[in-house]
């Protein structure tokens, strides 16, 4: 299991809401933004912002469909590949 503590995400710079939603959306596996809103936290209003920017870094996968739906893309290759490049 990928253990990601709040260390990870100020190390390359991800914002609380980013943050926020990116864990909630690991832990639903897929949801919406009213759900992700709900159980992240995070107003409704400020999610489809901070998933676009997660999609933006390739952390996020946009389901198609209505309403949209979201995934995280694999999460340990992508923070491995992440953490490579601010290593660099």
């Amino acid at each position: 299991m990928l253990s990601l503590g709040p260390k990870i995400f100020e190390y390359i710079d991800l914002s609380e809401y980013e943050s926020k939603v990116y864990l909630s959306l690991i832990n639903l596996g897929t949801a919406g933004a009213r759900k992700l809103s709900i159980n992240c936290d995070v107003p409704r209003t400020k999610v489809y912002g901070t998933l676009k920017k997660l999609i933006e870094y390739g952390l996020v996968v946009e389901i198609p469909g209505t309403p949209k739906k979201f995934a995280p893309s694999k999460p340990r290759e992508r923070f491995q590949a992440i953490l490579n490049l601010t290593i660099e």
